[in-house]
């Protein structure tokens, strides 16, 4: 599976997000993906490959 480019990983993760927004339910990928936001936005104090 090819590395996806930093720029593409956020386009991604925008989109899911957006996807999220419209949901009434609760939803593995969303809460995954909330948890990888949180995460860009916040830092990571354990493993933190940069």
């Amino acid at each position: 599976m090819p590395v996806t480019e930093e720029s593409e990983q956020q386009e991604m993760l925008a989109r899911e997000l957006e996807r999220c927004a419209t949901l009434t339910m609760p939803d593995t990928a969303c809460e995954k993906a909330w948890t990888e936001k949180r995460r860009r936005f916040f830092g990571s104090d354990k493993g933190d490959r940069r």
